[in-house]
């Protein structure tokens, strides 16, 4: 959050009171953004980036964000380092800066996502990666912003400017870029590794989240009604889906006003497991992959101990243990860039639990309160 952002939020204008509010318009544009991406402009702007950076000779890449933008960074990182092959490193912004610059220099890149581009700490740490002699590039959804003017190279999502404070199709649209963006560097660079199958996969997601889209929405209006009175809400993913689980606790938290926490899938079994309730909602991320069957037992333990389960999993797959609510994810999809389908329907739950009321305003959160106004004078 930024200065601007608290003009847009102080415009009566631009507030609405009711269904259908401004997060919810955002959600369901996500498939023609993602289509958006694969526009010309962007794909000649993708490989534009991938032929400068294969030029460098990269020996390490940082991605930065902040929030959510961290967040989809931790859920771009593995692959864009197994296609690529070069060290990958996902950091929050001001962590980077404070503690982990040593080491950059002109075989570094530097890749930052901002919606606004305006954060002026965010721009004094692409010019100080520059000085340092790194590639920098943003992710930015402002073509003006100060931080396209600074960076090397720019990708700008074709959102635009949003007036809601969750980050919902900005997230969506980036994480989709650097997809992109890993896939024609690899291609640039010659590496081993077959992109063939993500290709493939990226050119139907657009389709398949619309139509997964469809079916969630029903599914989510429901199930937050039979899990309206949960005292807390446990996220769990594995592999790149453990920041979906962030990012979905985060939704949560922040919409609801019901603590969501997130947890890595092993990590939550040695140890959290141990004070689960029979008040709390598990909610289980299960992409088609290594730890998919785990992931199932665990679901399992959790229905055992007594607590209400949500289970996200593909479509096709049968034999599943019982849960309480079920959300089907399109099938087929490989597990470095699924993280684009599971997040989604989250975003759409986080929504429907807005809307029951007890929580914060679904655009606003907790800022139209005055406590929340003054607390976060001393914030930005």
């Amino acid at each position: 959050m930024n200065k601007d952002v608290v003009k847009v939020l102080k415009d009566e204008k631009l507030k609405r009171t009711q269904h259908p509010y401004w997060i919810r318009d955002s959600i369901q544009e996500i498939p023609n953004m993602l289509s958006a991406c694969r526009g010309k402009e962007l794909v000649d702007a993708v490989a534009k980036a991938a032929a400068v950076c294969t030029e460098k000779k990269l020996e390490a890449i940082h991605l930065l964000g902040r929030g959510s933008s961290y967040f989809l960074t931790l859920a771009g990182k593995p692959l864009l380092q197994q296609l690529t092959g070069i060290p990958t490193h996902a950091s929050v912004t001001n962590v980077f800066s404070a503690y982990e610059m040593d080491g950059i220099n002109h075989r570094s890149l530097v890749i930052l996502h901002s919606h606004s581009g305006k954060t002026e700490e965010d721009l004094n740490i692409m010019r100080r990666a520059k000085e340092l002699g790194a590639t920098t590039m943003a992710i930015t959804d402002y073509a003006d912003s100060p931080l396209a003017q600074i960076a090397d190279i720019i990708l700008v999502g074709p959102g635009g400017a949003k007036v809601e404070l969750p980050a919902t199709r900005s997230y969506a649209t980036t994480l989709y870029l650097l997809h992109s963006f890993s896939i024609v560097l690899a291609k640039s660079l010659k590496s081993n590794t077959d992109t063939g199958i993500y290709i493939k996969a990226m050119a139907a997601l657009p389709a398949q989240i619309a139509r997964m889209m469809d079916a969630a929405e029903n599914i989510c209006s429901k199930a937050v009604r039979q899990l309206a009175d949960s005292s807390s809400y446990i996220v769990i993913g594995y592999g790149p889906n453990f920041s979906t689980a962030d990012e979905a606790a985060l939704s949560i938290s922040q919409s609801a006003a019901v603590p969501a926490f997130s947890f890595e899938l092993e990590n939550f079994i040695h140890g959290p497991i141990q004070a689960l309730t029979p008040t709390q909602t598990v909610i289980c991320i299960a992409p088609e992959g290594a730890l998919q069957e785990r992931m199932l037992r665990t679901l399992q333990a959790a229905r055992t101990i007594g607590s209400r389960t949500v289970l996200l999993t593909p479509e096709d797959h049968t034999g599943l243990p019982d849960s309480d609510v079920r959300i089907d994810l399109p099938a087929g999809i490989p597990e470095l860039i699924s993280p684009l389908t599971t997040m989604v329907p989250l975003w759409q739950f986080a929504y429907q639990l807005a809307l029951l009321g007890g929580g914060s305003h679904p655009d606003r959160l907790a800022m139209d309160r005055p406590e929340f106004q003054e607390a976060f004078t001393y914030l930005l």
